[in-house]
């Protein structure tokens, strides 16, 4: 487990367990360059981290991705947000002040394990849910859970530090999702989601396998024994998003993750991506994010 001072960002200080999770106090200094280079430096291997989890404790953060999130001290002062490609711009005032921690794909995946957290309804439902307000005994909680962590990160005489903090993270995880689904009432149904939930799950199980080769909707409904119309049927009735939707936002994200591999081209996702041509791709990209793949690359999103 790390626990040093970044070049990038002297102050606050920020903590790490290499490839996992990012910690730190953040303050008017955060920016998206910022969480990129904190990406690279802290999560090598996993560069795009899985969410970001910001609580205020003053000030105001604005991050624009496909949709605008607002996150201030004394409104919805607790923001969940995407870590890729869509991260466009964010502005933040000058009193800000509060807790950041960044999970990667691999601390999400090694939590699920061999557990039922969420069923793929909630975890899609959470998703809309970008900013919401804590106060209370809920805000008390969340507090207690970040400084836990925050704690647990700084006790590097204890031998097991590093398991220790991966339980508090856990507990910080598994309160912030109760808060959010008790008071935010969506928690689906059982009788009437297990069915479609199953369709959903086993959708979202093809489509991480398959994208790279096959991004038509009558492919994932062949292999699911449905018809296309009534897979984005099921898809919108659960998930709110038909199956084209889904699938673009999926290939978008996996083209945005091979394009920040250090020496990769726009021709070499194309192929990687199976679209026909450089030139389909850079149209589809561009309708997507706003920009083309290499202007995206050089940082011009």
């Amino acid at each position: 487990m790390d626990k040093k001072r970044s070049s990038i960002y002297k102050a606050p200080e920020v903590y790490s367990i290499e490839d996992e999770v990012v910690f730190s106090r953040v303050d008017h200094r955060v920016d998206v360059e910022l969480l990129h280079s904190l990406n690279t430096v802290y999560l090598p291997s996993h560069r795009n981290a899985v969410m970001i989890f910001v609580l205020l404790t003053s000030g105001k953060i604005e991050a624009l991705t496909d949709t605008l999130a607002v996150c201030e001290a004394d409104g919805n002062n607790f923001m969940c947000i995407p870590m890729t490609g869509r991260t466009m711009k964010m502005t933040v005032s000058c009193d800000t002040s509060g807790y950041m921690l960044m999970i990667s794909k691999r601390f999400a995946d090694n939590m699920i394990k061999g557990r039922k957290i969420l069923s793929i309804p909630q975890i899609m439902s959470m998703r809309h849910y970008r900013t919401v307000k804590f106060s209370g005994d809920d805000l008390h909680v969340v507090r207690k859970c970040l400084d836990e962590i925050e704690n647990r990160f700084s006790d590097d005489k204890n031998l097991f530090c590093a398991e220790l903090t991966r339980m508090a993270i856990m507990t910080f995880l598994y309160e912030n999702i109760n808060i959010i689904l008790t008071h935010g009432k969506i928690v689906p149904e059982k009788s009437v989601y297990d069915r479609k939930e199953r369709m959903v799950a086993r959708f979202v199980e093809l489509l991480v396998a398959d994208i790279e080769e096959y991004h038509e909707v009558g492919y994932y409904a062949d292999r699911l024994c449905v018809t296309p119309h009534y897979l984005s049927k099921v898809l919108k009735s659960v998930l709110n998003k038909s199956a084209r939707e889904i699938i673009d936002g999926v290939l978008i994200e996996r083209a945005i993750a091979i394009l920040r591999e250090p020496d990769s081209t726009a021709q070499q996702v194309a192929d990687r991506l199976k679209f026909s041509d450089q030139s389909s791709f850079g149209k589809f990209f561009k309708r997507h994010v706003g920009v083309s793949p290499m202007k995206f690359k050089r940082g011009g999103a």
